[in-house]
This record gives C-alpha cells, structure tokens and sequence, in this order.
C-alpha cells in the first residue's frame, strides 16, 4: 500500500494550535493512518464526504 499526502486545511493549520495537546494528539494519529490508507480507511477513523470534490 502506498502512503498519501495529506495536507491540513489553512483554517485547520490557524485553529491546530489552539486544541488542548490530547485533541491535537488525536488528530495527529489520525493524519497517519490517513496517510498510510488513503481512501481506503474506513470508519470509524473515515467516512464519505457527500458533494465533495477530490483531487487525487
């Protein structure tokens, strides 16, 4: 399986810093398993976005 990139939201990236370290350590663990499953994760760490628009 190969890795993907994932990149944070400029809004996500500004308000990041303002999560108590538990959340953003949450959302960090998150972010690599993203990485390494891509669209592949499934829930309850991923789900569908609908009307979405995806760049591969």
């Amino acid at each position: 399986m190969r890795d993907w990139k994932v990149e944070k939201h400029p809004l996500l990236a500004e308000e990041f810093e303002d999560f108590s370290e538990s959340v953003q350590d949450e959302l960090l663990a998150e972010i690599v398993l993203l990485e390494k499953y891509g669209p592949h994760l499934k829930r309850p760490h991923a789900d569908t976005l609908k009307n979405s628009k995806t760049v591969l």
